[in-house]
């Protein structure tokens, strides 16, 4: 059986936490009015929207994959410096 490396599994989770951010603070948005920061993010993601199912959709999938490319980098960089 295949297992992730420790890099790559740093990369999922993060990619789940980058997600579960944008879920929150667009769930947010619709509760409590409109978020500065929601305002910002949707600038930064491709095809994210103010409104609707689409905007869920979307922005979960772009948080995931920039959170996965972050904790892949971090994680990465992480084991290439030397340990002091």
């Amino acid at each position: 059986m295949y297992q992730l490396t420790p890099t790559f599994r740093f990369g999922v989770i993060f990619g789940i936490t980058f997600a579960l951010y944008t879920l929150a603070g667009r769930l947010a948005w619709e509760v409590e009015g409109h978020i500065s920061i929601m305002s910002h993010v949707s600038n930064f993601y491709i095809n994210y929207s103010s409104s609707g199912f689409k905007a869920l959709f979307w922005g979960s999938i772009w948080a995931f994959v920039d959170g996965f490319i972050v904790g892949v980098l971090w994680s990465w960089l992480r084991t290439q410096l030397p340990q002091h």
